[in-house]
This record gives structure tokens, sequence and C-alpha cells, in this order.
């Protein structure tokens, strides 16, 4: 049988579950996350692959309509790496910060 439903367990990328909260107990940071799954819908079931949708950091910042550099920076460097990934293109959400969309975000 297929699990169509959230995962049983979530992984936190090396965190323990109350760091996890605590970097993810933020709305600008979800917002964040919100933006990178709404770019990558099209993988959002693909945990593992590389091949996602990367977004600028200035069209990051746009779409999550924070005008303050250092306070997008600041919230976006809490979620890299373990729910964020920065590659040379821009960014994109990790396997985890998928988990975290498609549970929390998603629902």
């Amino acid at each position: 049988m297929v699990e169509t439903g959230p995962p049983s367990q979530i992984d936190f990328a090396g965190l323990t579950p109350d760091e996890a909260f605590a970097v993810l107990g933020n709305e600008i940071r979800l917002d964040i996350l919100r933006v990178l799954w709404n770019a990558d819908a099209a993988h959002e079931y693909d945990d593992v692959s590389d091949i996602a949708e990367t977004i600028s950091f200035s069209e990051l910042r746009r779409r999550v309509d924070i005008e303050d550099n250092g306070k997008f920076n600041y919230h976006l460097t809490q979620l890299v790496p373990h729910f964020v990934r920065q590659t040379d293109d821009g960014y994109r959400l990790s396997g985890a910060g998928k988990q975290i969309a498609r549970t929390v975000i998603a629902v």
C-alpha cells in the first residue's frame, strides 16, 4: 500500500525537534518555505532529487515581501542548510524542507 499522508516521522536534518521548531517558529521563515514550496510544486514528493527549481536571493526576498535585506538574510540563513539549500543558481528546499512544507505548510 502506498502512503499518501504526511510522513510518520519527520527528518529534522540533524536538528533535535526542539531546535527544529525553534528555527521554524517564525512567520518570515515559514513564508520562505511557502514560497520555495510553491516554486517547486512539481517536485513536491521527491525528497532526494537535486532536480529542483531554484530562486535567486532577490527574487525570493521579493516574493516573501521583505524590504530589509539584512532582516531577510538573517531569517534565510537560519533555514540553511537544514531546510533550504543554497546553490550557485539560488535557493531551493532540502529534503527536510520538503517534508516540513508537505506536513505543515501544504496541509
